[in-house]
């Protein structure tokens, strides 16, 4: 465990047929695609990375590839998509094809997952090692059928379960696309600033140790 992901998926029938040598996907379809997922934003090349090492990106980058009519996406504003409800302009880009969102953060054990299928839901399943289950709609998929006991488990385990079983083969070395995504209002650009500036604030890690009875610094 210790994964994290924020991935949406188009598709997805071309990954059971097995590991194979996929081509780097077309740069100018992939941002045109970007542009289509994120109306409005700015676009810029950020390079290549693999599937494996663009699974959860840095903040402001999407990586996007396609194998065969699939599309898999990666980006961490999928994390703030509800489990519940897909967007109507990722509806349309989707056209026929499944959805699948699958969103995995290990520093906070939290774990959701959602299919749609021609646009309707049929599976939203979101759970966190704090709260439990906050959400559970649809017919459980059959992957989820061992974490169906009473007996608890923790959310990593259902969320690798999931991702093992939207990859079913090692696809980790499958190329992805990179962009750096503008927000043109500003917004997104402005709160990592923040967040940079405070954490430069916060100075180095301090490691401290119990000695008797107090904590002393290491």
């Amino acid at each position: 465990m210790g994964t994290k992901t924020a991935l949406l998926v188009f598709g997805g029938g071309e990954l059971r047929d097995g590991p194979a040598a996929f081509p780097v996907p077309d740069r100018a379809e992939m941002a045109a695609l970007a542009r289509a997922v994120h109306p409005g934003y700015g676009v810029e090349d950020a390079g290549e990375r693999s599937l494996g090492d663009s699974l959860y990106p840095d903040d402001g980058l999407l990586f996007a590839t396609r194998i065969g009519t699939t599309v898999i996406l990666a980006d961490r504003r999928f994390q703030r998509l509800s489990p519940t409800e897909l967007p109507e302009h990722l509806r349309e880009i989707a056209g026929d094809r499944r959805v699948v969102l699958h969103a995995m953060h290990s520093v906070v054990d939290a774990f959701s997952f959602a299919v749609w299928e021609q646009g309707r839901l049929v599976r939203a399943v979101s759970l966190s090692h704090g709260d439990g289950i906050v959400e559970d709609i649809g017919e459980p998929f059959p992957f989820e059928r061992p974490y169906r006991d009473p007996l608890p488990f923790h959310p990593l385990e259902l969320g690798e379960a999931a991702l093992a079983d939207l990859f079913p083969f090692d696809l980790l070395d499958v190329p992805m696309c990179g962009f750096r995504l503008v927000d043109p209002s500003g917004e997104e650009q402005a709160r990592r600033a923040a967040l940079e500036a405070l954490v430069s604030r916060m100075g180095s890690p301090k490691r401290y140790r119990l000695v008797d009875g107090e904590l002393r610094p290491v």
